[in-house]
């Protein structure tokens, strides 16, 4: 692996909009016990409810780590990451009990990705030693607390004192589909048809356009369910040679027959690129995985061959919203996640490799409940069409194994905000210019340090 920046900035800004909650419970060198409550404040910091007991007198501290991005370090050959208390405001350790245990040292834990699955805290460590991290203890248990297993009882002991965010956790535990009152049924049956190109084959990228599938498949279906309509997919992955080109994309679009209640997705992952001389600003989808021309053509020269062959194999974000959006569904919306570079470049094909930018980690299960109520707003109230595309000419797109791309990432996290319980409603004019100002602030956490503006045509009516 290579030295990564960890955009850890991901995971606690995306643990914001969820609340995701973790249990860690470990015993330090003499043989104290603690149970910890990872939680998040929001924004920059992770939080941390610690209870441990000393000469039979409880405690109850509240720790804060700083959770911009951080370095993979290396000991030993092996890669790591270590949070460690961090304030900007006030103290980075507040007592919540009556007293405050004399000489405590806040623990710094440490993290290793290679060990464990990514997206996943453990294995997780905990140590004193913030230089050299010696006399590393495991934690017992590290696991994250869902939705199910919220209750008034579990969180009080942390939350002596309630508070907004003790009240927004249980008021979200006690909601359920019996608790909440039944919608009124649909006039008609609308379908959501989610069209997905993944070059998932690509031996950069191709871990990463797989992450975005599986987020915006987990997503979408979540939504159709939550709102009742149906959902139904159509996926072309690089690993299927016989539909990952032009003539099987256009094909498949030209197959889709939505009704005028329909709702239309389309989201392509994976490489793409632009002319020289190109007006259109949207860039082209570029189908395949070996380059079908010289991969490497003169500096700034389009050859004949390129551009021919080229033409061949991609299809352009423009011409596809085009073709979705004259056949006549209530709701349009193409999303593309690539690069919009020049192809007359001296790589213009391997762009780049987004799996340097940085490895982020994600928890898997948002505990974040779905309002119907906002979620039918967006997708049964609202018509017109969308195109949007991560990166604007000129910029490359980027992301990594563990988030996918920053682009779909940010689209996915402010779509599950905008249909939660504990939000304010959102317009869809908001979620895509939320879902690129996100994408520009992870993008400039890796390294090196580049922008990526994404760009957007919007005629919607909500």
């Amino acid at each position: 692996m290579s030295r990564l920046v960890f955009a850890i900035l991901l995971f606690f800004t995306q643990s914001a909009l969820c609340q995701d909650l973790y249990n860690i419970q470990y015993t330090d060198k003499n043989r104290t016990r603690y149970d910890c409550l990872l939680i998040d404040d929001g924004g920059m910091y992770l939080s941390i409810r610690m209870k441990f007991s000393e000469a039979g007198k409880a405690y109850l501290a509240e720790l804060k780590y700083r959770s911009t991005a951080g370095l993979l370090q290396k000991a030993g050959g092996e890669e790591f990451l270590h949070f460690k208390t961090e304030a900007m405001y006030g103290s980075a350790i507040k007592f919540l009990s009556e007293d405050a245990y004399p000489g405590f040292v806040a623990p710094c834990f440490v993290w290793y990705p290679g060990k464990g699955q990514l997206g996943a805290l453990n294995p997780l460590y905990t140590t004193t030693d913030y230089v050299n991290y010696t006399g590393k203890r495991k934690v017992e248990l590290c696991e994250q607390i869902g939705m199910e297993d919220i209750s008034k009882g579990r969180l009080k002991p942390f939350f002596p004192d309630g508070g907004y965010l003790y009240e927004s956790l249980t008021k979200q535990a006690s909601l359920s589909v019996k608790a909440v009152k039944a919608l009124p049924a649909l006039k008609n049956n609308p379908t959501l048809h989610f069209i997905m190109v993944v070059n998932n084959a690509d031996p950069k990228i191709g871990a990463s356009c797989t992450k975005d599938r599986e987020n915006l498949e987990r997503e979408l279906k979540a939504v159709t369910s939550s709102i009742g309509i149906n959902y139904r997919p159509y996926i072309i992955t690089a690993s299927d040679k016989n539909k990952f080109n032009r003539q099987a994309l256009l094909a498949q679009v030209n197959a889709i027959n939505p009704a005028p209640d329909d709702i239309v997705f389309f989201s392509y992952s994976g490489h793409g690129a632009r002319w020289e001389e190109q007006e259109d600003p949207y860039p082209f989808m570029e189908l395949w995985v070996t380059p079908p021309f010289n991969a490497a053509p003169a500096i700034g020269k389009e050859t004949e061959v390129t551009l021919r062959m080229a033409a061949l194999h991609s299809v352009a974000l423009s011409e596809v919203w085009d073709m979705i959006t004259k056949k006549g569904a209530r709701l349009n919306i193409v999303l593309g996640d690539m690069c919009n570079t020049s192809i007359g470049t001296s790589s213009p094909v391997d762009l780049d490799n987004i799996l340097d930018f940085g490895n982020a980690l994600r928890a898997g299960t948002e505990i974040t409940r779905r309002d119907p109520v906002k979620l039918r707003k967006l997708f049964i109230e609202s018509s017109g069409s969308i195109l949007s595309n991560a990166a604007k000419p000129s910029e490359k797109s980027a992301g990594n194994a563990t988030a996918g791309g920053y682009y779909t990432a940010s689209f996915v996290e402010t779509l599950r905000r905008a249909g939660s319980y504990n939000n304010d409603p959102m317009t869809w004019e908001k979620i895509i210019n939320q879902t690129i100002d996100q994408a520009l602030a992870y993008r400039q956490t890796a390294r090196p340090k580049e922008v990526q503006n994404g760009i957007r045509f919007m005629e919607i009516k909500e």
